[in-house]
């Protein structure tokens, strides 16, 4: 009984049940006994019985180009009761592997919290779905979607990595520009500093790559962002790219913001001597007090436009590349852009 019933508790009255409170020593372990002890226990309430049905999900994973991707590995998991201990669920997670076609398929019981969790393969970005796909949809609704994809299988796309490299990883939150007084710079080790409006009184210009200033007028904000060094430009895009653009950088940029809006952003910068790239992504919300930003930033130190980061450094490799970057470029040098496959493999490093 245990195996094939699961009893739904629709309640009457939902601030009722979180004053219920009685002890499972007594409670039968029949059926019938089960339903007649809960509604003894629970005045006031529908018991309803669902007989709980097996159904088998077919997927399909493929990459940004329409490709099958073999071997993927889906993790799905599912959560429970089993009678009659109903305070305590019981949760379980299976990892399933792609077929050459890209297909995966698993069987599941309805009226449970099923989720796919997420899909990985080596060389090609995770995909987590938990908290996309199926976000916001009731247990019932994703039930709908499992049992329809006999006829239209659920297609996930994981985007196969391009050549990927180190970045130099900074991000921060909670910066605010309040005027008239706040002036921020930008530095790609470090993040976000306040400063004095007067540049010539940084004792190490050549530490900071951009300054964020605003002005308002009525009741919009206007960010003016500056290279700090002579040699940087900046430029604004409402896009994500892998590779920083090769042009279309300027001396500076301005991002317009009204009151009570928010606004998300990328810039992309070249800064330092040599020349780096890096891509900010920098979210502002706007008030009538002041105007509060976040950022998250990637910089490729070796000179190069790429900003697809390796996926599966290990820790140690990525701390050793970390430092090594940070040491040449605040010499004024690039450093050797490493061979990561190679040191991956060498085993050194985890």
């Amino acid at each position: 009984m245990k195996a094939r019933y699961q009893i739904i508790l629709a309640m009457a009255a939902v601030m009722g049940f979180a004053s219920v409170s009685f002890s499972l020593t007594d409670m039968p372990n029949d059926k019938p006994g089960i339903i007649n002890w809960l509604k003894d226990k629970l005045g006031g309430m529908t018991i309803t019985e669902v007989l709980i049905q097996e159904t088998t999900v077919y997927c399909k994973v493929i990459d940004q180009n329409g490709d099958p991707v073999p071997g993927a590995q889906m993790e799905t998991s599912r959560l429970y009761t089993v009678l009659p201990d109903f305070y305590n669920s019981v949760g379980e997670r299976k990892f399933i592997a792609a077929d050459d076609a890209g297909q995966i398929k698993f069987d599941i019981k309805l009226h449970q919290d099923n989720d796919i969790e997420g899909i990985k393969k080596k060389g090609y970005e995770p995909g987590h779905f938990t908290a996309s796909a199926y976000y916001g949809l009731s247990r019932e609704q994703k039930d709908e979607l499992f049992k329809n994809s006999v006829n239209s299988p659920l297609v996930f796309i994981l985007r196969k990595l391009g050549p990927t490299t180190y970045l130099y990883h900074v991000r921060d939150g909670g910066w605010y520009l309040r005027l008239p007084s706040t002036f921020v710079a930008y530095d790609i080790f470090e993040g976000c500093k306040k400063i004095d409006r007067d540049l010539t009184k940084l004792r190490y210009p050549q530490r900071y790559d951009l300054v964020l200033d605003a002005t308002k007028a009525d009741s919009n904000y206007t960010v003016r962002i500056t290279p700090v060094q002579q040699t940087g430009s900046v430029q604004i895009l409402d896009q994500y790219l892998r590779e920083a653009p090769a042009s279309g950088y300027q001396p500076e940029a301005t991002i317009n913001i009204g009151n009570g809006e928010n606004r998300t952003t990328y810039l992309y910068f070249i800064s330092r001597n040599p020349g780096v790239y890096s891509r900010m992504k920098i979210e502002m919300v706007a008030s009538e007090e002041k105007l509060t930003f976040s950022y998250d930033t990637w910089t490729n130190p070796y000179g190069s436009r790429n900003l697809e980061y390796e996926p599966d450094l290990p820790w140690s490799l990525e701390s050793k590349l970390e430092k090594e970057a940070e040491a040449a470029l605040k010499s004024g040098k690039l450093p050797p852009e490493p061979n990561i496959p190679q040191l991956i493999a060498s085993g050194k490093y985890n």
